[in-house]
């Protein structure tokens, strides 16, 4: 089995031989049992589920975070001759249907897929009817909310796998805690599985720290001294574009990326720098899952990140080709403040939780004790500012009670509106009597969407408004007060959606979760707390304090971060760029 499934990275992957614990992962699915493989970046995550999908018949399910991280695996896929589909969120019930029939007819492998999509009895039907070899969890880590990306739609996965006990999971993760670690085998339901843990020791790559007042002016000598593909990420967009024309005015050939770009102006702007055509990205966060770029030689952080396990992560993204490469991150003296300022921002009290979640029962007119079950549009900004509130405090609070499930939190937008009538043609008929606006509105909507009674359709409303001879307000508004009394499901465009999930009991709702809560805060205080230990201290050799915050005990110092560099005269911050 082994000499057929090195043919196959020879063939497709162009790789003479396996990475480290790549193939004992492989035979462990290939053998039916349960697997955990904790893999570093840059470790060949995607090669432990690809190719055994390639050496059995039938498919493979991948259950991943992000769509972006979908498409760049699937283009990797369909370069190498291999057929693919993912599963997007506004998929029609027709698309659905014509998908998982060219998945069981078509000889397509790999069907890839957002964890929310797992709550759809109609994919979970269709899913039955395949020929399915295993599952793959990517991004396991986001199952526990001790992660650094908890998503609380993974969290279902164990549902999930109740109707597909009869098949092996694979999960895989970069960066996993003993704590997430326990989580992930918890969450998934994984049967005795089989653990494969890789070292986060990266031989090849250097972790330095430098104290400098002037960032843009040490970035910019670290670019010019050190040849070859670099990443440099930034807290904000601002700062990704005005360090890019910094750097450019240097003689630093780059250029930013951040998701305020255009899909067309973010793709072009990472083909340029994956070609090689662009020396460096300077990027914010949205930029980096799924890339393989081999030849990066330097990340730089100009600002302190959000955990040890996003700086690892980020910094694993140079020396995938073995040849050394190095992390930097830069501090100066107001980023404690900074980093404190930034904690305190985003913490919410019971109070606030409280407070917008009464506004939101209100709003929608959800009376104490009831369970209204209906997705309900909501424009966060219109809310935010009808009560006064911040449009950032309003999201936080909705992410909370998404992760406790008192809500369920659309987030992503919907391109085209949609609608489906939720009545008979008789029961229609009755609605006339409410007027001639909703009469002229409802008749031009079944003139023009014939389909409307049986599946969801997308609409123009500016098209409805047209036709009926009524402005473009009017036609929403008439619109938003059918689905308010349950008469039409209507979704409209750009807008996020919620849905309540438990009945209303206001303070005694958010008592049930406020201690995990307040674990939770605790713990986000704990990872500053990390965060500011590694780039202050100046005694322990920086790859040690990693290490051992990943649960992986070393007496071993790396000899060539910049604390172990300063102990034999090799290294002071004003000699960064050597």
């Amino acid at each position: 089995m082994e000499s057929k499934a090195l043919r196959i990275l020879q063939n497709y992957w162009g790789h003479e031989r396996f990475r480290p614990l790549q193939y004992p992962t492989i035979a462990s699915i290939l053998s039916g049992r349960d697997t955990l493989a904790l893999l570093p970046t840059g470790g060949g995550k995607s090669v432990c589920f690809q190719l055994p999908a390639l050496m059995r018949a039938g498919s493979c399910l991948i259950i991943s975070p992000l769509v972006s991280l979908m498409k760049d695996q699937q283009a990797q896929l369909r370069a190498k001759g291999i057929k693919s589909l993912y599963l997007h969120g506004n998929c029609s019930a027709a698309e659905l249907h014509r998908l998982f029939d060219n998945l069981k007819y078509g000889g397509y492998k790999f069907l890839y897929m957002t964890p929310e999509r797992l709550g759809n009895r109609a994919v979970i039907t269709r899913l039955k009817n395949l020929r399915l070899r295993f599952v793959a969890v990517d991004e396991a880590h986001c199952i526990s909310q001790w992660g650094h990306d908890f998503r609380p739609a993974y969290q279902k996965i164990k549902n999930f796998r109740a109707a597909f006990s009869h098949i092996p999971f694979l999960a895989l993760t970069a960066t996993a805690t003993p704590r997430v670690v326990a989580d992930i085998e918890r969450g998934l339901a994984l049967q005795a599985p089989v653990v494969f843990r890789r070292s986060f020791q990266r031989e090849n790559l250097s972790f330095r720290v430098v104290h400098t007042s002037v960032k843009e002016g040490v970035i910019a000598a670290i670019l010019q001294r050190r040849k070859g593909a670099a990443i440099v990420y930034t807290r904000s967009r601002k700062a990704a574009e005005q360090l890019s024309k910094y750097l450019n005015n240097r003689g630093v050939h780059s250029t930013f990326y951040h998701a305020g770009l255009t899909a067309a102006a973010r793709d072009s702007r990472q083909e340029a720098w994956m070609a090689g055509r662009v020396q460096t990205l300077v990027a914010t966060t949205a930029f980096g899952m799924g890339i393989d770029k081999p030849d990066v030689r330097c990340v730089i952080h100009r600002d302190l990140p959000e955990s040890i396990e996003a700086l690892y992560q980020e910094a694993g993204r140079a020396g995938r080709d073995g040849k050394p490469a190095c992390s930097w991150l830069l501090k100066n003296a107001s980023d404690r403040g900074v980093m404190k300022s930034r904690l305190a921002h985003r913490s919410l009290s019971m109070a606030h939780i409280l407070d917008i979640y009464v506004k939101l029962n209100n709003h929608f007119q959800v009376r104490f004790g009831e369970r209204n079950e209906r997705v309900h549009p909501i424009d966060l900004s219109a809310f935010s500012e009808k009560h006064g509130l911040d449009p950032r405090l309003v999201h936080r609070v909705l992410k909370v009670l998404e992760r406790y499930e008192v809500i369920r939190f659309f987030e992503w937008s919907n391109p085209r509106s949609s609608i489906r009538i939720q009545v008979n043609p008789a029961q229609l008929q009755a609605l006339y009597k409410r007027g001639p606006l909703t009469e002229r509105t409802v008749e031009t909507l079944v003139r023009l969407y014939g389909g409307i009674f049986s599946e969801a359709s997308y609409i123009d409303e500016a098209r409805i408004a047209d036709r009926s001879r009524l402005d473009l307000p009017t036609v929403k508004r008439v619109l938003h007060n059918l689905h308010a009394h349950a008469v039409v499901g209507y979704t409209p465009k750009a807008v996020q959606r919620i849905q309540f999930l438990v009945p209303r009991e206001d303070a005694r709702t958010l008592k049930a979760f406020e201690k995990g809560f307040l674990e939770v805060q605790q713990w986000r205080a704990s990872r500053m707390q990390a965060v500011l230990h590694y780039a202050f201290q100046r005694e322990l050799c920086r790859n040690r304090v990693i290490l051992d915050y990943f649960g992986e005990k070393t007496t071993a110092d790396c000899g060539k971060c910049d604390i172990c560099l300063s102990r034999v005269g090799k290294w002071s911050d004003e000699w960064y760029g050597r």
